[in-house]
């Protein structure tokens, strides 16, 4: 399997996804609303978690039907019991690892992915599947994270560390968290043209959006230590250091800045 997803799933991470989508939520919805053709047909959305983006494209696309598809049978769950509750009825939902193979369905008119890539070992297969999943033509818009996380004023050790371990595990797990320059890169190797290119960086203001980085990062306090990279005594330091970040009205803090990609398959 090419992909690697380190933090909590389905259930356990209900509260951490609810955070993202609150700060993240409104800057895609403008990037979709920029770039995604009202006449839409059919789009794909990969590693839909659980169904945000999905369930606000059901909405503003009604005449546009969409599969959400995920790795993990956790969060189609999830997925499949929102949209009874919503009652949606052009959003389905399905088990499938894009990293590994090709969506074999009709050919779709668009394709959205947001914090895929940074999961992703192989890109070069994953894009290759994408690329064979959408019509020619077809668009893709792309959003895939900077790293690391912001802290103002610059002058904590203990968030600086936590980001340093960060790196380390993904590096280890042989991860892109940065996606930046290998994104640019990739981009301009497919069969595709650049359509338009934008970032976008939400500050983390309140407690609950400072949390954010803190759960994040809490979530893989076991692969860090079973890496050999901290140990249990350290990280329990930091996320104390960290919680009082989150509580500090006088810090703020960055969250991942966005790359947001439009291209289209040639």
């Amino acid at each position: 399997m090419s992909l690697e997803y380190l933090p909590n799933i389905g259930g356990a991470d209900q509260e951490r996804l609810s955070i993202l989508a609150e700060v993240y939520d409104e800057g895609s919805q403008n990037f979709l609303s920029k770039n995604l053709p009202k006449n839409t047909k059919r789009l794909l959305d990969i590693g839909c978690g659980h169904g945000q983006m999905a369930f606000w494209l059901s909405k503003n696309y009604p005449k546009c039907h969409i599969l959400g598809i995920d790795s993990s049978q956790e969060q189609v769950d999830i997925c499949n019991e929102l949209s009874k509750q919503y009652n949606t009825n052009n959003v389905a939902f399905k088990l499938h690892n894009i990293a590994d193979n090709e969506l074999e369905e009709d050919k779709f008119d668009v394709v959205y992915i947001r914090f895929l890539l940074m999961h992703v070992r192989n890109w070069d297969a994953c894009l290759n599947n994408i690329l064979k999943s959408c019509k020619q033509g077809a668009l893709i818009l792309i959003e895939e994270p900077g790293f690391p996380y912001e802290c103002w004023p610059k002058d904590n050790e203990y968030f600086q560390r936590a980001n340093d371990l960060v790196k380390q595990m993904a590096d280890i797990a042989s991860l892109n968290y940065d996606c930046f320059p290998k994104l640019w890169q990739k981009v301009q190797e497919l069969n595709v043209n650049i359509k338009n290119v934008q970032f976008n960086m939400p500050a983390l203001v309140t407690e609950r959006q400072k949390s954010f980085p803190f759960i994040s990062f809490e979530q893989i306090r076991e692969p860090l230590i079973s890496a050999g990279v901290t140990n249990d005594q350290e990280f329990t330091t930091l996320i104390s250091k960290i919680r009082e970040l989150v509580k500090d009205p006088n810090y703020i803090m960055g969250s991942w800045r966005m790359m947001q990609l439009a291209i289209q398959k040639k």
